[in-house]
């Protein structure tokens, strides 16, 4: 990981094929809870101690149908919300 100011990491998905959007919404707050949780010595990396996520989930409902494609895009449209909302957040798309 390069030395620099901030650095980020991209591309995790979790995929919850049965989970209602009340199951994924508790899954969303345990992954900030371990977040917030994680220590990070200061001086051993560029993060500084300070650690945050951003979580864009989309959900269907039980027997809708919804194209792959358009899911991961509603998904990843709530990603970039919840960063532009200030980040260590998650954003359901509608």
């Amino acid at each position: 990981m390069p030395n620099t100011e901030s650095t980020a990491w991209h591309g995790t998905a979790i995929l919850l094929p049965h989970a209602s959007r009340a199951e994924t919404a508790i899954v969303a707050q345990r992954c900030m809870a371990a977040v917030d949780a994680a220590y990070i010595a200061p001086g051993t990396s560029p993060s500084d101690g300070q650690v945050s996520i951003s979580i864009g989930a989309a959900w269907v409902g039980h027997g809708e149908p919804r194209r792959q494609d358009l899911l991961v895009r509603a998904a990843d449209e709530a990603l970039y919300r919840a960063k532009a909302a200030g980040r260590h957040c998650a954003i359901f798309a509608d």
